[in-house]
């Protein structure tokens, strides 16, 4: 979800915001949110997966910043698939 630590999935797995708050000398901006009222909804992950679809195809053509991207996508990948995939369409599978 958009309430947990920025790019906490990869990141740290598992990082949490008391990990995130460690050592703040103060607490007066810690979980400012929790004093509102937001609407909370699922997660939209299309615009990332139709990007992750162009990037392969991209890659298989040969262009060298969707091959960059894809290397880094290896390495954070959510799913042992995801990065078999990406690791298929660099050649490196």
């Amino acid at each position: 979800g958009m309430i947990t630590p920025h790019l906490q999935e990869h990141v740290t797995p598992n990082h949490t915001w008391e990990d995130v708050y460690q050592g703040w000398e103060s607490d007066e901006f810690q979980y400012y949110w929790k004093q509102h009222e937001f609407p909370v909804r699922a997660g939209d992950t299309s615009f990332g997966e139709r990007g992750f679809a162009e990037a392969l195809e991209l890659a298989r053509n040969g262009n060298e910043h969707a091959r960059l991207h894809l290397r880094r996508v290896v390495r954070l990948a959510r799913t042992p698939e995801q990065a078999q995939r990406a690791l298929e369409a660099l050649g490196e599978a």
